[in-house]
């Protein structure tokens, strides 16, 4: 809902601030172009990991599968978060169901629906009723998590427009790889072929062979491991390390 007003308000309220503090690189360049913004009012310190115990990471892939009533070979892609026309889960939907072998592939949509896309939501639950898509229309319980994050061998998020998701850091926390569209903050953290793949925002097919890739073994030797990617995302993503960042910055 951006209106000219609006960016009249925020360009009032951006200038009476000493310092801006943003999570993103690619919001810093968005204030720096849309508002005017002088680069060195504007610090970047990124936003925390979703911190995971060493007990919810105890749980295997093949038993949280099992939980699920899936194979040990079945590969499971997971669409999580809340459901809204920009999440593009509609663009995911056709996506998956042209992926090659998709009697191994099984798809996994869980989390609330926005009022206003009830009715959406309920024309692609009559489009897409088949037994390899598993839809969890519901407020998801944090007990939940693990099962729901360990049996996944990729994250998918099919966002038409967003800066940065929340769900990419709880997948990292987790060791899982994310398939991301190539807008915001995605491109500064997802690692191409390391820590999953960027797609072109809003084209199903690219996003179809994303998919696939990720989904051959052979395709995922040059990948960062699980461990690798929970590694990698306690050094640069921590909330320690956000913290020393912010206090140092106030300090100064």
């Amino acid at each position: 809902r951006d209106t000219r007003f609006k960016r009249f308000t925020f360009r009032l309220i951006y200038r009476l601030n000493w310092k801006l503090i943003v999570h993103t690189e690619f919001i810093k360049e968005r204030l720096i172009r849309e508002f005017a913004i002088k680069p060195d009012k504007i610090k970047v310190i990124r936003h925390g990991v979703y911190e995971v115990g060493d007990q919810e990471l105890s749980l295997s892939q093949a038993e949280a599968k099992a939980q699920l009533g899936y194979a040990e070979t079945d590969q499971v892609i997971l669409f999580f978060g809340f459901l809204s026309h920009y999440k593009g889960l509609d663009l995911l939907l056709d996506a998956f169901t042209k992926m090659k072998n998709p009697e191994r592939t099984r798809l996994i949509v869980a989390g609330r629906v926005n009022e206003e896309y009830k009715q959406p939501m309920n024309d692609l639950l009559q489009r897409y009723s088949q037994e390899n898509i598993r839809f969890i229309l519901r407020r998801i319980d944090e007990k939940e998590l693990p099962v729901l994050f360990q049996a996944a061998g990729m994250t998918v998020l099919p966002y038409r427009e967003a800066s940065q998701s929340g769900v990419l850091f709880m997948s990292y926390a987790y060791g899982i790889p994310v398939i991301a569209p190539d807008i915001g903050g995605f491109r500064y953290d997802v690692i191409d072929g390391k820590t999953g793949f960027l797609f072109r925002c809003g084209d199903s097919a690219d996003l179809r062979v994303k998919m696939e890739t990720l989904a051959d073994p052979k395709h995922r030797q040059g990948m960062m491991s699980a461990q690798e990617i929970r590694q990698y995302a306690r050094a640069n993503y921590s909330w320690e390390k956000s913290g020393e960042e912010l206090i140092n910055f106030i300090k100064s």
